[in-house]
């Protein structure tokens, strides 16, 4: 197992029958109350007998839905929404929920993914240490990316809702895509901002025009 600090993927098995085997096995962004919040990534996190595809590992969604996910929005730097952005836009995830009666135990989590099953990245409430009041009614939760500095291609995510131990009330697996386009081809999952500095006999011709 991998480890890296402040979140903690719980990886089991393909998919669950059941609610009950879900919160037991599958996947999950959650943080135990009894222990520092670290991130365990699966060796393997495709299960589908596709090694290395992870748009052919297991989609679905489970949980009580005491607290139900009722929309997931991707909107860009125009204000509308859509599956398309450039590397660099300023993107939102905007997450509408119903909680028909109040709860106070409730944890929002998110995960990018890529192509090759690697975690982008994966946050949720509870680790950046929003402390849960209350949630009631028809409500809406905004993930806000100042900038989408992510490579070209094509990404899905996991959106969720679950109690601070990590029952789902509702778990959204690799159900919502959006794709990066860029004009540079480079390759990786991260394109950090930067800059090229040079010295000596050292020359380029003129820029071919904006890269974004």
């Amino acid at each position: 197992m991998r480890q890296t600090p402040h979140l903690q993927l719980i990886a089991g098995e393909k998919g669950a029958a059941t609610d009950a085997r879900a919160r037991h096995d599958a996947d999950a962004i959650i943080v135990s109350p009894d222990e520092p919040a670290s991130a365990v990534l699966p060796d393997n996190p495709v299960e589908s007998g596709a090694e290395g595809d992870m748009f052919r590992a297991a989609e679905g969604r489970w949980g009580s839905r005491e607290i139900e996910i009722t929309k997931v929005d991707f909107i860009g730097p125009d204000g509308d929404a859509g599956h398309v952005f450039h590397s660099g836009d300023r993107v939102e995830v905007r997450i509408g929920m119903r909680a028909p009666l109040p709860v106070d135990d409730f944890v929002v989590g998110i995960g990018i993914f890529n192509a090759d099953g690697t975690c982008c990245y994966g946050t949720n409430t509870y680790l950046e240490e929003l402390a849960p009041e209350t949630i009631a009614g028809d409500t809406e939760a905004t993930f806000a990316i100042d900038a989408l500095d992510l490579v070209e291609g094509t990404y899905k995510v996991d959106v969720a809702i679950h109690k601070i131990d990590g029952y789902p009330y509702d778990y959204h697996r690799l159900l919502h895509t959006f794709r990066v386009k860029s004009r540079v081809k480079d390759v990786g999952i991260y394109r950090p901002r930067h800059t090229w500095r040079f010295s000596g006999n050292l020359k380029f011709k003129e820029p071919r025009g904006p890269r974004s």
